[in-house]
């Protein structure tokens, strides 16, 4: 619990942190806005045939903005719906949303941080770094599906480090709606909250009733959030064989997703199909630090609460769900 000098400092860091937010949003708000003819490249995609709920003879016989209608997930398309219907263009929401879930997505890693490190200059730096990742990639500024995953998985790890159930399905629920891929990773951290480590080497379930009821509702929640990907029209379901794929010069060596012709370490860890690590910016790798600094039990390190293992969770829950 934080006293009150320590809550006054925890709201003076949380305005610096949402100062740190605002600064890279007004600068992208001077950027985007400079220029008439500025669209994001993934937006070229996801939100260029939004503009059909201006003008709903766009795109006659489309069969690409017809692709990425079927394709969209149901709350994305009924944000940008609902905004069409209050007279906002869908190229000029998917400029005005970044920043806003970028303070969002600030507000809940701060606190989230201090779930774990009730120190509010660490949840400031929490932060400053998700800040600087956010906008040096493609994701949040994009206002595709994919710019949702930040404020909403930020929200849901907040409210599972307060044990709260029925804001973490909620978000679930959001997330299948926005961005369905990612209510597996929340459905395999719910998983792995069920296992207990009694020693080093000794696993077992837990006999607690709590995480089970989580697991069942978050099944649940789960089956109800993915259930709308499956509808899809019938002109989406049709696949190609992997015998075509290997005739397509796009999925060989060379192609923009190659998964013919390379070799096992480079299909894995390197391109669009493999676990890229990301290298800007660099001082995250600073957190590489947090087991040795644990191990070597530093004194500051003793206000860490039990909080932590949600980390480990997530990364566990990341990897498997990859893989």
């Amino acid at each position: 619990m934080l006293n009150n000098h320590n809550h006054r400092g925890a709201n003076f860091w949380l305005g610096i942190s949402l100062m740190v937010a605002l600064y890279y949003g007004l600068y992208f708000y001077y950027f985007v806005f400079n220029q008439e003819y500025i669209v994001q490249d993934d937006a070229r995609q996801h939100v260029v045939w939004l503009q059909r709920f201006i003008d709903p003879d766009l795109f006659p016989h489309d069969l690409i903005a017809d692709y990425f209608t079927g394709l969209a997930p149901i709350g994305f398309k009924f944000i940008y719906l609902l905004a069409a219907k209050l007279g906002f263009k869908p190229i000029l929401l998917a400029k005005l949303l970044p920043p806003v879930l970028a303070i969002i997505t600030t507000i809940y890693i701060y606190l989230f941080t201090l779930q774990i490190f009730p120190i509010p200059l660490a949840g400031f730096i929490s932060s400053l770094l998700i800040n600087q990742l956010l906008w040096l990639n493609d994701d949040l500024v994009s206002a595709t599906p994919r710019a949702f995953i930040y404020p909403l998985f930020a929200a849901f790890l907040y409210y599972l480090s307060l044990e709260y159930i029925v804001p973490c399905l909620i978000l679930m629920l959001l997330q299948g709606l926005f961005y369905p891929h990612i209510i597996l990773i929340e459905m395999t951290i719910h998983s792995l909250r069920l296992i207990r480590l009694r020693s080093k080497s000794l696993i077992n379930f837990t006999n607690q009733k709590q995480p089970y009821i989580w697991w069942i509702a978050g099944l649940i929640v789960t089956a109800i959030a993915l259930y709308p990907i499956t509808q899809k029209p019938s002109e989406l379901a049709t696949t190609v064989t992997a015998l075509q794929m290997r005739q397509m010069p796009e999925f060989n060596l060379g192609g923009r997703s190659p998964f013919f012709g390379v070799g096992w370490l480079k299909y894995w860890f390197t391109g669009s199909s493999g676990l890229t690590l990301p290298l800007f910016p660099t001082i995250i790798w600073s957190g590489l630090a947090l087991p040795w600094l644990l191990n070597k039990k530093i004194p500051i390190t003793k206000l860490i609460t039990q909080k932590i293992n949600i980390l480990l969770q997530v990364i566990i829950a990341s990897l498997l769900m990859f893989f």
